[in-house]
């Protein structure tokens, strides 16, 4: 309920400002929104400095699983969960 309330006061205050209707039509800066949506599908993994982005099975046991960590850890590679 918390989270609600803020995005409501968010969008009310941005609307109040100028920045964007409280419902916007569909058109409203379309371009930019289709632009924005590219970038963040393009670059999503670059957040926090990442380069790069590997993919390793979750069923792996876990030899292999510390294995690929082990690997990526001797080339300077920060691994997340």
């Amino acid at each position: 309920m918390d989270s609600a309330l803020k995005a409501y006061k968010t969008r009310r205050e941005a609307e109040m400002r100028g920045e964007r209707p409280m419902h916007r039509p569909k058109g409203w800066k379309k371009d930019g929104r289709e632009a924005e949506k590219l970038r963040k599908k393009k670059n999503w993994y670059k957040k926090e400095g990442n380069e790069a982005v590997i993919f390793v099975l979750q069923h792996l046991d876990r030899n292999c699983r510390e294995g690929v960590r082990k690997r990526l850890k001797t080339r300077r590679w920060t691994v997340q969960h």
